[in-house]
This record gives C-alpha cells, structure tokens and sequence, in this order.
C-alpha cells in the first residue's frame, strides 16, 4: 500500500527576515548531448546572477575550468568529491565543510528565480530543501 502525505503549507512572515545565506548546492557534469549541455551551462549562469543566491557549491566528480562551466563567478565553490553525487554525500560535505543557512539541493538543470529569497522569510534556517521539475502553486 502507498501512502502519501501533502506537506504543510510553508508559512512566510513578511515581518521576520533572515540574513542567513541562500546556498545552492548540487553536482555539475558535462553532457554528451551538446544542446543539453547549452543547458546545463545556462542554468548555472542564471543562478550565478540571481542576487538571491549567496554562494553555488558544486560537488563534483572532477575540477572544471571556467570554460567548461561558461562562467566565472566568485560565487562558485567546487568540491571535489571523485564520484556521482549521493545525497549522503551532499550532507556529508554540508557537515564537514560547516555551510550554514538555506540549503537548497538542485538538479544541474534547475535554476531559481527571485521568489527563493521568500526562504528568508521563513523559519526554515536549518533545513535543506530539494527543488525538482515539478510546478510550484506560487
């Protein structure tokens, strides 16, 4: 028998702001395809300008050159982890690399708009939150 269960809807307090940073965190890849590639790169660009995001941890298999990703930007931080990325070893590096604040866990083809800086208005300070494809209601 499957159960399912709808989260709780998340409660935005328009009079409480966190300065705590919004982090994005996921593993970046070259694709064989060269269109999804364009992709992949363009997202990482769109989240590297989005103002609401304080820093991209990328944790890779390998180090990627500023070509390869298609950007440069002093919010990237690439961990080297040797391997397909697991969601043990995304909280394996929050925890030994001590990242604090909004945690955001994304595909390397997911970007962020603007509304992310609604998590700052939230009390979700310890919480790593995963972002898939899916439409949000909001």
């Amino acid at each position: 028998m499957l159960l399912f269960e709808n989260s709780k809807k998340l409660i935005i307090y328009k009079e409480q702001q966190s300065s705590d940073s919004i982090n994005v965190i996921y593993q970046y890849f070259i694709h064989s395809d060269p269109k999804r590639q364009r992709e992949i790169m363009y997202t990482l660009q769109r989240n590297c300008t989005n103002t609401h995001i304080d820093v991209i941890y990328l944790i890779n298999e390998r180090m990627f050159t500023e070509a390869e990703l298609g950007i440069q930007s002093p919010k990237i931080k690439q961990i080297i982890i040797g391997n397909r990325l697991k969601f043990k070893d995304v909280f394996d590096v929050i925890e030994s690399n001590k990242i604090q604040g909004y945690n955001v866990i994304v595909n390397a083809d997911i970007f962020v708009d603007d509304t992310i800086c609604k998590l700052r208005h939230t009390d979700m300070h310890k919480t790593c939150l995963l972002y898939t494809s899916d439409a949000a209601d909001e």
